[in-house]
């Protein structure tokens, strides 16, 4: 049995003595704080309690949370100990003991960051919602930084364990974990930029190495026909046991609000989800205004390898009458090209021609290049010149081609984007071929220059690009059909049972 004295709120008195005699008190404690434990489950919390403290001075996890990390690991006390002690040695280095205290959210997460603390569900768990498809992903990475979405993320945990043991004193009964509400509408291809994936993959990594087990329920609602992209790209690094707690609904109304008095009281239920509780607490979401992003000049300099807002983007300039352009080949009909860019210096158009032919992909010029070194003399004079008296060719890669022949069309005509726009884009790829994406300076049509400034003349720019191959989810949009109804459908695959096991039925 547990041998540590504890008062009627579950803490630790400061007279510690090991004793064998108190049994009903510690049986209270087992039953009030921790649950039903099997005796082995108890002599493992014990082990790797006492070997943690003959190890480790200072703060400890306390027995609560030491069980999620035992649960986590099957109650294997050497992993689960393991995982403790990296847990612990992280915690320091970052000092999260203090985050709570010690860290100030932003202005942009405080107006537009459309998460917050709501009542609890049904089983007295406390209750977070995130109106994700309200996110602007990219304004909020890119006014606040990976790091402070972090320390977001670690705040909410950290007040999610406050909660759980303030719920747990309460009703007194043990409540370990919380649930989490997701509402998808309005969910769309602009929220699986890239970058904004690989920060949420770096959280979830974070969450489930030094938070595991605290997620009770996660009830996923109003999700659309994208949302399947979306699950395959993260599926996999959610640990098994978390995503069997996904519970999916892709209905609306009165319909969903029947579903949700499953698991939340009425009284409880958000009002945009049909109910009458307000959650005035909420940040608005919505699109982040670009001013206040953080300047690009300034993210690069505190670029790195691990940073996603730096790591993927290409550097790159384009001359009037020298375009910059990206060469795609796709050989199935059917993906899904997504792109995105900055433009830091000047103007330019972007367009996206689509060919039948096989092109090369040309040679992509580095931001920081002269004209003078890949230019010569009379290209120059050219590019410089421009207008209307030098006529270029549509496609610099395949001058060849011409818009309006079989051979090349325009799938998404000339935008015109200034200095400081930063753009979000998706294509559907309805036939295999090339896709070619093209950034050129505007050219001028009247009372054009003729000065040799070629700062003038030159745009530059960030890009990335990425391919969402339909065969890599088009197993996931199969499988997440039966979720399209307004019941919650778990969207866990079905382990298969071992050979010899015996079927529930």
């Amino acid at each position: 049995m547990l041998s540590r004295k504890y008062d009627k709120s579950g803490k630790r008195r400061k007279s510690v003595k090991f004793v064998i005699a108190d049994s009903k008190l510690e049986a209270e404690y087992i039953r009030r704080f921790l649950g039903q434990l099997s005796p082995l489950e108890e002599s493992r919390l014990c082990e790797i309690k006492y070997s943690l403290q003959a190890h480790h001075k200072g703060k400890l996890p306390n027995d609560a949370h030491l069980l999620r990390f035992l649960r986590a690991r099957d109650f294997d006390v050497a992993k689960a100990k393991d995982m403790v002690h990296a847990s612990i040695i992280w915690r320091k280095q970052h000092n999260v003991d203090k985050i709570l205290e010690e860290w100030t959210r932003p202005t942009v997460i405080k107006q537009y960051f459309p998460g917050c603390w709501h009542n609890s569900d049904k089983a007295g768990r406390p209750m977070y919602i995130l109106r994700l498809g309200q996110l602007d992903t990219k304004g909020m990475l890119r006014s606040c930084g990976v790091e402070n979405l972090v320390k977001l993320t670690l705040s909410i945990c950290e007040d999610g364990l406050q909660r759980a043991a303030e719920a747990t004193r309460k009703l007194g009964t043990p409540i370990s974990s919380w649930s989490l509400v997701v509402d998808l509408d309005g969910l769309s291809m602009r929220h699986l930029w890239r970058p904004g994936v690989q920060c949420l993959l770096k959280i979830i990594e974070i969450v489930e190495a030094n938070y595991p087990e605290t997620m009770g329920q996660v009830l996923v609602v109003r999700a659309p026909r994208v949302f399947p992209v979306l699950w395959t790209l993260i599926s996999p690094f959610i640990d098994e046991k978390t995503r069997k707690k996904f519970m999916v609904s892709g209905g609306s109304g009165g319909d969903l609000k029947e579903e949700l008095r499953k698991h939340i009281d009425e009284k409880f239920i958000p009002d945009f989800l049909g109910g009458s509780c307000l959650t005035t607490a909420c940040g608005l979401g919505g699109h982040v205004p670009k001013s206040m992003y953080l300047p690009v000049e300034e993210q690069e300099g505190a670029s790195s390898s691990d940073d996603p807002l730096h790591s993927i983007y290409t550097n790159t300039a384009t001359w009037r009458g020298y375009p910059v352009e990206v060469v795609i080949p796709i050989e199935t009909a059917g993906c899904v090209l997504t792109w995105d860019f900055d433009v830091l210096k000047n103007d330019c158009e972007f367009s996206l021609y689509f060919s039948t032919e096989k092109i090369e992909q040309p040679p992509v010029r580095d931001g920081a290049q002269s004209p003078t070194t890949i230019l010569n003399p009379v290209e120059m004079v050219s590019a410089a010149i421009g207008g209307a008296s030098h006529q270029h060719p549509d496609l610099q890669c395949a001058p060849e081609l011409k818009v309006g022949t079989p051979q090349l069309s325009i799938e998404e005509k000339p935008v015109l984007f200034q200095e400081g726009d930063s753009m979000q884009g998706s294509h559907y790829c309805s036939r295999a071929g090339t896709y070619i994406m093209q950034w050129r300076v505007p050219e001028t049509t009247a009372g054009h220059s003729s000065t040799f400034d070629f700062g003038s003349h030159k745009c530059r720019l960030i890009y990335y690009y990425e391919i969402l191959n339909s065969e890599n989810f088009r197993g996931s949009v199969a499988s997440l059909e039966s979720c399209r109804s307004s019941s919650f459908s778990s969207i866990a695959p079905q382990t298969p049972p071992t050979p010899g096991t015996p079927r529930n039925t």
